[in-house]
């Protein structure tokens, strides 16, 4: 699993708010060649920052 730990897109930075605020659990399929992928929400002109929290 991934949590956002950073979203230049937050309401406290001046942003629209649009995060992901839930924990994303990585999903198994074929993506650029690996196995895993996770499905997130981009905010636009922003940058968004993920930590692996669990396997």
């Amino acid at each position: 699993m991934y949590q956002e730990i950073l979203c230049s897109d937050a309401e406290q930075f001046g942003g629209s708010g649009v995060q992901n605020r839930d924990p994303v659990r990585a999903q198994q399929g074929q993506v650029q060649g690996k196995n895993n992928f996770i499905t997130v929400t981009l905010p636009p002109l922003a940058v968004s920052v993920y930590r692996r929290i669990s396997d």
